[in-house]
């Protein structure tokens, strides 16, 4: 019985050292470890001025800053490690995107798919709720201003990028040119198509002077609205213009991390 009792009260202070060890040696190095991340609060600060540009993949309706799912976690520490090994903001979110897509992007950047997706469901309301040509037009309207106009509008930016200077101070003048070209394009287009399957009998050529006339005036409307438009969102958020990511990609990126 007293050998039974001895050997009882021995595990006993055997397992009240264990724990007493666990609390000393495992519970403090976890307490370390847990702010190990934001030992260096300069890259802390610049993490969380990234994460506040990326989109949770799993939330989707928050940044990876302000997520606390899994893959967001994942996504902060990625940043951490590539803050350290002198990465580039810049350079961190052309990752992200190239690895990811647009969509983790928590403020995606307008591009031609994007246009020609956005065009189309504003025509889609315009038809059945303005009844403006209506549904026998809407094939028409998507064609000449969802594409020919996005498509045109796109080639004529890039062209005039490459003989403008490379500031970001040319790219609104280079949205105004293309905007103006592409509409006169679009209306000559609207000929062609009338050439092909048009049911009344109107002179070519009267056709095609009455749209370039009255479309060369709309086209200079379009380009000055263009050139307010994109001006206005160059001049606070450059990063929102996927037609400035040519001429940003030759700077460092600004990042502001004042309350939102």
């Amino acid at each position: 019985m007293h050998e039974r009792l001895v050997r009882t009260l021995t595990r006993s202070a055997r397992a009240v050292a264990m724990a007493f060890l666990m609390l000393v040696f495992i519970v403090p190095s976890s307490a370390v470890e847990a702010p190990a991340a934001a030992e260096n609060p300069e890259i802390e600060a610049r993490m969380m001025a990234v994460a506040t540009e990326l989109r949770c993949l799993v939330c989707q309706n928050q940044t990876i800053a302000d997520s606390h799912a899994g893959l967001a976690e994942d996504l902060r520490r990625q940043i951490r490690e590539m803050l350290a090994k002198g990465k580039s903001e810049r350079e961190i979110l052309d990752y992200m995107t190239e690895r990811y897509g647009d969509f983790v992007l928590y403020r995606p950047p307008f591009k031609p798919a994007t246009a020609l997706l956005c065009m189309s469901v504003v025509f889609l309301v315009q038809c059945l709720l303005f009844a403006d040509g209506g549904i026998t037009a809407l094939g028409t309207n998507i064609f000449l201003m969802g594409i020919v106009t996005v498509l045109v509008g796109w080639a004529v930016f890039r062209g005039l990028q490459m003989v403008l200077p490379q500031r970001v101070s040319s790219v609104p003048a280079a949205a105004a040119g293309a905007a103006l070209v592409s509409v006169p394009v679009a209306a000559l287009a609207f000929v062609g198509l009338y050439a092909v399957g048009g049911t009344v009998d109107i002179p070519l050529a009267s056709l095609t002077t009455a749209m370039l006339s009255v479309h060369a005036l709309i086209g200079l409307g379009e380009a000055a609205i263009t050139f307010l438009a994109v001006g206005s969102i160059v001049a606070v958020r450059p990063d929102l213009v996927y037609g400035a990511r040519r001429v940003l990609a030759t700077r460092s990126l600004e990042l502001r991390t004042g309350a939102r």
